[in-house]
């Protein structure tokens, strides 16, 4: 609103009242585009939470087409006290009985006693725990032991612990269960892991073969010992080998510069040498290195029984052929034993997730093991049922928001926002275009069923496609026909894509590979190819309507399922209501089976309307923001044009009132007089 200040003060009129009209009738455009702009904003805001219910759409098909979604499988335990359980979606349905006589346990030892837990142990050397090296410092305590053996990160757990005063021990436990022990090597000339006071002094054989001894298993057998370890004092010394026939083999040996290969040539050496000295008994002492791609193994054996060693500087200790007796084992390493079906089983741990196909069992106590726990597994169809209801309601938000703001109401006479809208109408229709879509199950049934229930002869084939590759297409282990279609498409090199023609009642070859040839199947022995339907002559390309890019399109034959009706064995579910009698498999493929099911297809076409640079509403969103830019721009002009033109009516006005003050300032004598005459 205009304020002169002197509005009306000589001519009387409402100067500002008369400008403001003039400005308010000047603004009828900016009134108009102002109210498109409120309906582009309004629009704008619709389809943004059309976007929102649309992802939300978008997630739940997502759902419906993972395997787990449809594979969901449910295990319940009888005992859960004696065993608990675990399920994945590949589990298969069943019921197994358990007995767990034995849990399996990890092994643990200690050392002798010592006075003092901080005191210096005035110990100098190194040794192995599963192949860590440990080296122990005059000025080191036990609990400075542990806390290295615990740096290295050995697979066990070391501690320092007070049994009563003056009486303190190193506890050494291993961190996994099962049978075998922690793997402890003296390494050099000193025997540290005794005067730690873990070991007797005595040394037995680690590994025990036929008539011999092996070794540890080591990355190279070409590089020294040493290095392998990474040693600061490898050692060396004289080791012998007792035949026990009254042959003493004596060998030297020096683990700084000799690798696996040097040290079994240099008992062979030695065994020839001791021959060679023409002895009453030839020795049949032998070694060599078995094993390949970084799992070597040194292996000693005689003819008879199994020879002695005598160890030197801790030789065969550090190559793992002896090992050291403990001084105190707490606990000994064991597997667990169980019954399944009264089938023994024995594992290295209590955790078992390799027996039974997508079930891991956790066994917790073996103190009633003549009581059998049954473990059943079942489809649990509750993550689908929850997945799809999900995706009906989320269906149904986009349908109500779309169908609510396309009405006409005739009492306001006012549009929906969506009425006449093509982006809106054509996403609704392509809802229902994939919510109406059959899907066909037929790639999921057994190749049993087929040709009337004589089923196929599950043999090989040969495809030769138009650039004349051909492959071998073993089908022997094929039960239903997904697994013909994975079997063909697992043949790179042909490139030829198999998959179900979109009738349902075929399989259709397609050939990328670009020739000009024929595409053929034929037979590699039996009948396979003409009981799927596949055998052929050569087939043309055919025509340019299946004709994608020079890929040949060749449909196989129709087949008849064990019902008799000559319709391939594929029940048709809708969403509206699953039907009873459709088996898993079916509902998996109506949901999650490749391009086919409704999840998978839906994920798609939502992708194509939600795509944050292609998408139909990004698209439409970016020329509905232009339009409001547009015309923010046209305000812009207007009401420059129109502060102009408020500004120039100002003007006038006050020129106005500035001339009307000055005439009847000439004129205001005159009329004095001309009243004062009038009076007389």
């Amino acid at each position: 609103m205009v304020d002169l200040g002197i509005s009306g003060l000589i001519s009387g009129l409402d100067v500002n009242s008369i400008i403001d009209a003039l400005v308010e009738a000047e603004r009828a455009p900016i009134t108009r585009l102002e109210d498109r702009r409120s309906l582009q904003n309004t629009r704008l805001t619709a389809f943004q939470n059309l976007s929102a219910r649309l992802l939300s759409l978008q997630v739940a098909a997502g759902r419906l087409g993972q395997s787990a979604t449809t594979s969901g499988r449910r295990i319940s335990v009888s005992d859960t006290s004696i065993l608990s359980a675990t399920v994945s979606s590949s589990a298969l349905a069943g019921a197994y009985s358990v007995r767990v006589e034995q849990l399996a346990r990890a092994q643990q030892f200690s050392s002798g006693s010592f006075a003092d837990q901080n005191a210096a142990l005035g110990l100098s050397g190194e040794f192995l725990i599963n192949g860590r090296r440990i080296n122990v410092k005059t000025t080191d305590s036990i609990v400075d032991v542990a806390r290295q053996i615990n740096s290295v990160f050995a697979g066990v757990t070391a501690s320092a612990i007070r049994v009563a005063e003056g009486d303190y021990r190193l506890i050494i436990a291993s961190n996994t269960t099962g049978e075998g022990s922690v793997d402890l090597r003296n390494v050099g000339g000193s025997d540290i892991l005794a005067g730690l006071l873990l070991t007797d002094g005595a040394t037995s054989i680690r590994n025990p073969i036929a008539n011999g001894a092996a070794s540890q298993t080591w990355s190279s057998d070409t590089a020294a010992i040493a290095g392998l370890l990474n040693l600061t004092t490898a050692g060396g010394g004289t080791i012998q080998i007792d035949e026990g026939n009254g042959n003493v083999i004596s060998v030297a040996l020096d683990l700084s510069t000799q690798s696996l290969s040097d040290i079994a040539a240099a008992i062979n050496d030695a065994v020839a040498a001791f021959n060679a000295g023409g002895p009453d008994t030839p020795s049949q002492i032998s070694a060599a290195v078995t094993g390949t791609s970084g799992a070597f193994k040194l292996e000693i054996t005689g003819v008879v029984g199994s020879p002695g060693f005598v160890d030197d500087g801790n030789v065969l200790e550090t190559l793992g052929v002896l090992t050291p007796g403990l001084v105190q084992e707490d606990q000994a390493g064991r597997n667990a034993v169980i019954r399944l079906n009264n089938i023994q089983i024995e594992r290295s741990s209590n955790v078992i997730s390799d027996l039974i196909t997508g079930v891991t069992l956790a066994l917790a106590d073996d103190s009633k093991s003549n009581q059998t726990v049954l473990v059943t597994v079942t489809e649990d169809t509750g993550v689908a049922t929850d997945a799809i209801q999900s995706f009906v309601s989320a269906f149904n938000a986009v349908r109500e928001f779309i169908n609510s703001n396309s009405g006409y109401n005739t009492d306001t006479r006012e549009a929906g926002i969506f009425l006449g809208d093509f982006t809106a109408q054509g996403i609704e229709a392509e809802l229902f275009r994939q919510v109406g879509r059959r899907v066909n199950a037929a790639i999921g049934a057994s190749l049993a069923s087929l040709n009337n229930g004589a089923g196929v002869d599950r043999g090989s084939i040969v495809i030769t496609n138009r650039a004349g590759t051909s492959a071998t297409i073993d089908l022997t282990s094929a039960n239903t026909l997904a697994d013909v279609v994975n079997a063909i498409n697992r043949a790179s090199n042909l490139k030829v894509t198999a998959s179900l023609s979109d009738q349902g009642t075929g399989l259709q070859l397609v050939d990328n590979s670009g020739g000009t040839g024929s595409l053929s199947v034929v037979e590699s022995g039996g009948s396979t190819a003409a009981d799927l339907g596949l055998l052929s002559v050569p087939r043309r390309p055919v025509g340019r309507r299946g004709d994608h890019g020079g890929a040949l399109h060749f449909a196989g034959g129709h087949w008849r399922a064990a019902d008799g009706h000559g319709h391939a064995d594929r029940p048709l579910i809708h969403l509206a209501g699953l039907r009873r009698q459709c088996r898993s498999w079916a509902v998996r493929i109506l949901l999650s089976q490749g391009s086919v099911g409704i999840g998978p297809n839906f994920s798609a076409s939502l992708s194509r309307a939600t795509g944050t640079t292609s998408g139909t509403i990004k698209i439409r969103t970016d020329a509905i923001g232009a339009t409001i830019r547009d015309i923010n721009k046209s305000i812009s002009r207007y009401e420059e044009r129109i502060e102009a033109y408020e500004a120039r009516l100002v003007r006038q006005f006050s020129e106005m009132e500035r001339r009307w003050r000055v005439t009847r300032a000439i004129s205001s004598p005159a009329s004095y007089w001309a009243n004062n005459l009038r009076n007389r």
